[in-house]
Parts: C-alpha cells; structure tokens; sequence
C-alpha cells in the first residue's frame, strides 16, 4: 500500500542538549548490551538524523558534485546543479550552470536555462513537428541540426566572415542577415526577398522564376540605330519607298567620320523603328536624335503608333501621346515623349514614327530612337 510523506520532522537536540560525537572505536562497537549508552553520543545521533532528514525534506536538492542516475523525475521542481549525467533527465524546469550531460534522452518540459555554453558532440536535433526557439543570443562552434522548425525571434545574424549552411529547405518568414557566406544545399523559401548587395547565381547556376512568376524592373533603355527604321512612302500607302530612290530616305554609311544615319527626302516620308519589347513590359518615353532642315514648315515629326488588329486591318489602331516636331533651325535635336504608361499586351505592335515634312527637298538625318521602359 502507498506510504504517505510525514508532514512533522523528527527534530532532535537542537537547544541546550550535550552533542559528543563517538569515538572511531565507538562508532565500531556502537551500543554494548548490559552497558547504558551515553546521554551525549545518543544526542549525536539523533540530530545527525534530524539534520539529515531535513535535507532530504527541501524541495531543492542542492550538490556540489554530479549526479549519476539511470533515470532522474523531478515533479513540478527545479533542479539546481553544476552537473547533471543522467541515461535520461525529466524535468518541469531545469537550471544548469556547469554542464549537463545525457547519455540518453533529456526531456524538459518547461524551462532549461544554461547560464554557461551548451555543447553538443553530436549536434542539437529538435524532433519534427517541434520548435527550437532562441530568444537571445546563440553561438554554434559546431553542427545545429534541426529536423522540424527553427524560429528566430530577433533575426538570423551570420558574422562577416562565417558560414551559414543550411542542408535541407529552409523557410525565412522575417529578417535573414548574413555577413559572410550562406549556403543552402537544399530550397530556401523565403515570403519576401530585398537584398541591398544584390542576387548572384554562382558559375553554371541558374535563377529560375516559374509559373506565372517574372522579374520585374525599373527603368531600362531600348536603343533602335538607324539600320532598325524600315522607310516607308506615306504617299504611296503601304509601299516602301527604296532607299536608293533619289526623292526617298537614304542610308548614309560611315565614311570619314559620319555617322551611319538616314537622310532626305522628299516631304511626306517617314522611317518607321519598331518597339521590340516583350508583353508586360510598359512604355514610358521616346527619344528619337534627328538634324532637320532650316527654313519655315522643314520640319521632322514624331508619333507612337500602335497596331491592334482583332477583326479587321483597317481598324481599331491609334496614335498614343502627342505628336512632337523639331525647331526647323538645322540643328542636331532630340525630339521626347514623355509621360507614357502603355503596357504592352498581347499581339499590340508598337512603332516610332519619324516624317518629313516640308515644301521641297529636305536634308533631314536620322540617327535612331531611345526607348525607355519598365517592367511593373
């Protein structure tokens, strides 16, 4: 049957009482039958007991060695030491200021506190669906093997100079700051991602975006030189006007100096540069670097078009922005649009349009066009 704990301590010579410790010899003999035992050596033993018992009875248990144990409960304490070997320790709370060694398993449920350094000869691992959580500072001389959840608090913080590697996926909900090198062997997911020294994949190694994922920018410049304008005789509808024709545009090539360019014509031609950017991308300006004619109306225009066809070629097309048209004074120039947000979509052409315009002969030059755009 069940013994309950007593509740009143045998409390035994701790006034007045004569104490005298026995003798080795005595202690050898201890009480001879026929002999009356001594007052003195009898107080002795009583309170030995009685200190003894009252050690025992503190719920603390206080040592300044180790404590060895095939298996260690404290119920609803705490235990104290400078070190713990124990095949398993199971405790509500756990202090240890020295070292704690488990050959087997330790179990702590509530608290384990360390006011020294935890180390691990072969490694820490938090068993899957756990969490290891680190609320002030931790440093990892060797492996932190966690199979299930690892939550940093305050962030992840790798010295310059130091590795971090992670050999399975990694999760980072917060803040990931590394000084030095991180090293992920297996898939970093991360909920969001700005890097301030920017994102290098290594030699032979790829940066792949997947489903309907993209990479997106800021403002880029698109350059069209001459030789990617396509003359065309408005006149003539949707003819081209060769560039050999004495009245059409003419490509100038690089001789002593000059710049490979299109001059000419006659008013009423154009040179047309088609926007080669892909879907999504968005159209914020163009630039287009012309010379035009001096004299009243020589004058070079410029316009974005574009092209939609859904049921019909003949309809459903229109010009985007304003016209823009050069100072007639025979000066280098560059014409801009600016404020422009048309996002390409889908099976929508772009063209820059540049025509001459003028009551004769024109010596109008073309150079190329800028495009700038980005991608929201």
């Amino acid at each position: 049957m069940p013994v309950n704990k007593p509740t009143t301590l045998p409390r035994w010579a701790t006034g007045l009482a004569v104490i005298t410790e026995p003798t080795e010899p005595e202690k050898d003999t201890g009480f001879v039958p026929g002999t009356p035992a001594s007052a003195a050596h009898t107080n002795w033993l009583l309170n030995r007991l009685y200190q003894w018992l009252q050690y025992l009875d503190d719920p603390a248990t206080v040592t300044a060695g180790s404590i060895v144990a095939g298996g260690l409960t404290v119920n609803g304490g705490t235990i104290t030491t400078p070190g713990i070997s124990a095949g398993a320790l199971t405790a509500t709370s756990a202090t240890v200021s020295g070292s704690l060694s488990a050959t087997g398993a330790a179990t702590v449920g509530g608290a384990l506190g360390v006011t020294g350094r935890v180390t691990a000869s072969g490694g820490i691992t938090v068993p899957v669906g756990q969490t290891a959580t680190l609320q002030g500072a931790t440093t990892v001389g060797g492996t932190l093997g966690v199979t299930g959840a690892a939550t940093f608090s305050s962030g992840l913080t790798v010295p310059t100079g130091q590795v971090a590697a992670l050999q399975g996926p990694a999760s980072v909900g917060a803040n990931l700051t590394v000084g030095g090198t991180a090293t992920v062997a297996g898939t970093l997911g991360v909920t969001g991602l700005a890097t301030t020294g920017g994102l290098t994949a290594t030699a032979n190694a790829h940066v792949t975006v997947s489903g309907t994922g993209d990479y997106k920018h800021g403002d880029k410049t698109l350059q069209l030189p001459a030789s990617a304008g396509v003359p065309v005789n408005i006149d003539g509808g949707l003819s081209g006007q060769p560039a050999t024709s004495a009245t059409g545009w003419r490509y100038g090539r690089s001789v002593a100096g000059q710049a490979q360019h299109w001059y000419g014509p006659v008013p009423g031609q154009e040179v047309v540069f088609p926007v080669t950017l892909k879907v999504g991308d968005r159209i914020k300006s163009i630039a287009a670097r012309i010379q035009d004619t001096s004299g009243a109306g020589n004058t070079i225009t410029m316009y974005l078009h574009k092209s939609v066809v859904s049921t019909s070629f003949f309809s459903g097309s229109v010009q985007v922005g304003a016209t823009q048209t050069s100072l007639a004074n025979g000066t280098v120039q560059t014409l801009t649009l600016s404020g422009l947000t048309a996002t390409i979509n889908s099976f929508e052409m772009y063209n820059v349009s540049l025509r001459a315009n003028g009551t004769a002969f024109t010596n109008h030059r073309i150079l190329g066009v800028q495009v700038t755009y980005d991608r929201p």
